[in-house]
């Protein structure tokens, strides 16, 4: 294979994530791949790898392969979802459990090839989850259009307007079970509400545990595909602060109220459907993988937090700076090092500002930094939006507003954001979750009903355009934009 059949290859967009080798290594390469599907037990597609820029894409062939595997299993056997949402689930638990036992443990008397061994270990449980990292995204497409389908052919056989199909998606695929990222504000919420009762307020001794185990439960969600460094302390207490600046006690009323307004509602859409079983038994998968979309990445930053006393002592070991610098390097490249071979520190840091992974097939497989990752660049194919001023995707959660789209393309950008801001973004995560709080709507690139922005901008009833593909590109900074998620268009405005 040469540059020039590497430039013909056509390359799907997944998202993005911050950048890390070790990530990259660990469960893009390995644990994604096709091998690792089998061990357990799935025949997901995936051989293919891109990071470029912080985004990270398949192969468009990978993508298609998968979503016909999912489409003939599911047809040949109706509890297929259910059984992949269980052995997910499964899975990400199995990681988490297992990094517990490294949380706690004293790994410094361990030889090199101890450690060797130990961290191989821990690699290995990562790249097991791996096949549903990738697979479940595939799979929510899937989903969604079957799910599409199953609502339309209802909806005309009763003769229904197109609003029961809308708030279908909307009301029957909010997950039973909270995500981290909803729960987490909630928690501090209730902590902030005991807090305005105490004359001494946060500084109250019993305030103080309690947020100190805030702090040690959600600390891990600062961390993204194993890169930044976990929340301090100081991060929650700002954030109590904050809280009670304001009026905890009105605001948890106002949460309690959204919660049985969006509770009678969905109810109310449920009984449109009491005569469709097959819908409301599948939209009940759809919410479960709704959960299951955000808990299985979560599971990845929870046994890394888990990890850090081992990480710790390979990183002094090998004289690398800290943990984070330590993710700059390859699973392989660490082995090594602990096996006497050099740590090469200066390109760990050329990493950091940039780099290209491209593997395809077994036939390329190249890591790049500086010149030559500006090459592949150039050589490798990612299509750009034509111009255009508006932009079509599907509705998380409707309604209507107007404001100034501010473009976040990695975390550092959200100290773009102002209360009322339109946040356009690839898709969402954890980490964003202080700027989606200030902006009025979200729109997305990638993304349908099961991912982390739908999910979050039904929790905050924000109206909420994903899966729009170009918006990133086709907006710019402080562009006046309209948000109409009724019709699930986003188009500039002349100012």
């Amino acid at each position: 294979m040469n540059e020039s059949d590497l430039s013909k290859i056509t390359w799907r967009k997944r998202g993005r994530w911050e950048r890390n080798i070790l990530f990259d290594s660990l469960v893009a390469i390995d644990g994604e791949s096709t091998t690792y599907a089998k061990k357990v037990g799935y025949g997901f597609v995936r051989d293919s790898h891109l990071s470029l820029d912080v985004n990270y894409y398949e192969t468009q062939d990978d993508w298609d392969a998968t979503y016909a595997y999912v489409k003939k299993s599911h047809e040949a056997d109706s509890a297929f979802l259910d059984q992949h949402g269980r052995d997910c689930f499964r899975q990400a638990q199995s990681l988490i459990t297992y990094s517990e036992t490294l949380k706690t443990r004293d790994v410094r008397p361990l030889t090199n090839a101890q450690l060797t061994a130990l961290f191989q270990e821990y690699g290995e449980q990562n790249k097991l989850l791996g096949p549903f990292l990738y697979s479940v995204h595939p799979m929510g497409e899937y989903m969604e259009n079957v799910f599409r389908q199953m609502l339309q052919k209802f909806i005309e056989t009763k003769k229904l307007s197109k609003e029961f199909l809308s708030e279908a998606l909307i009301y029957l695929t909010v997950p039973e079970q909270k995500i981290f990222s909803v729960e987490e504000p909630e928690d501090l919420l209730a902590i902030a509400c005991e807090a305005q009762k105490s004359v001494a307020g946060i500084h109250d001794p019993s305030i103080q545990q309690r947020l100190r185990k805030h702090y040690e439960t959600y600390r891990w969600m600062n961390i993204y595909c194993f890169a930044n460094s976990p929340h301090e302390f100081s991060h929650y207490e700002k954030r109590l602060t904050d809280i009670l600046a304001d009026d905890p006690v009105r605001m948890r009323e106002n949460l309690q109220k959204q919660k049985e307004e969006q509770k009678k509602k969905t109810a109310e859409v449920a009984e449109v459907y009491r005569d469709a079983p097959d819908i409301l038994a599948y939209a009940k998968t759809i919410r479960f993988y709704g959960y299951l979309r955000s808990f299985r990445i979560d599971a990845f930053h929870i046994a890394w937090i888990n990890a850090i006393p081992l990480l710790e002592e390979i990183s002094n070991r090998l004289h690398v700076a800290d943990v984070p610098t330590l993710g700059f390097f390859t699973e392989q490249e660490i082995v090594d090092g602990l096996a006497g071979g050099p740590m090469d520190i200066t390109l760990a840091k050329e990493r950091q500002t940039d780099y290209v992974w491209v593997k395809y097939k077994d036939e390329w497989n190249e890591l790049a930094v500086g010149e030559r990752a500006k090459q592949l660049k150039q050589i490798i194919h990612i299509a750009k939006a034509e111009k255009t001023d508006r932009a079509k995707g599907n509705t998380a959660y409707p309604g209507k507003v107007t404001g100034r789209a501010k473009i976040l393309l990695s975390l550092a950008d959200m100290t773009k954001m102002e209360r009322g801001d339109i946040l356009v973004i690839s898709m969402t995560d954890p980490n964003y979750l202080p700027a989606m709080e200030k902006a009025a709507a979200f729109v997305t690139d990638q993304g349908g009903i099961l991912c982390h922005a739908a999910v979050v901008a039904r929790e905050m009833k924000k109206p909420c355009v994903i899966g729009t593909k170009i918006a990133t590109q086709i907006f710019s900074d402080n562009d006046i934009i309209e948000v109409n998620a009724d019709e699930g268009i986003v188009r500039k405005c002349l100012e």
